[in-house]
């Protein structure tokens, strides 16, 4: 058994804390996934997204050259907004991307 953890337990609380974590709501059979924390939160989020994050304008800056980079994922912004996707579903993968990002910086800032 490896001694150190791949993953990050704290990711999932990190994400319902800024209102983008999936609750499981179950009512007789039925399970239903829906976010959950904090709606004011992802609202402001939202809103942030679609004027800071989405413009083209906004991909000179350091988190849309970030957005814009191939990961393991194979994930970039760029592919994102040519998807055949919803447009609020889009955002709200823009809107976990970020978090995750920016859960990894804090991260790296705290053990450094």
């Amino acid at each position: 058994m490896p001694t150190s953890q791949k993953r990050h337990r704290s990711l999932r609380s990190f994400q319902l804390f800024l209102g983008l974590g999936y609750t499981e709501k179950q009512s007789g059979d039925k399970r239903i996934k829906a976010l959950g924390g904090s709606e004011v939160t992802r609202a402001s989020l939202y809103a942030w997204t679609l004027t800071s994050v989405l413009p083209a304008r906004r991909e000179t800056s350091w988190l849309g050259k970030k957005l814009n980079e191939v990961r393991g994922d194979g994930w970039t912004l760029k592919g994102l907004k040519e998807s055949k996707i919803s447009g609020k579903q889009k955002i709200i993968r823009i809107l976990f991307k970020v978090v995750r990002m920016l859960f990894y910086e804090l991260c790296k800032e705290l053990t450094s």
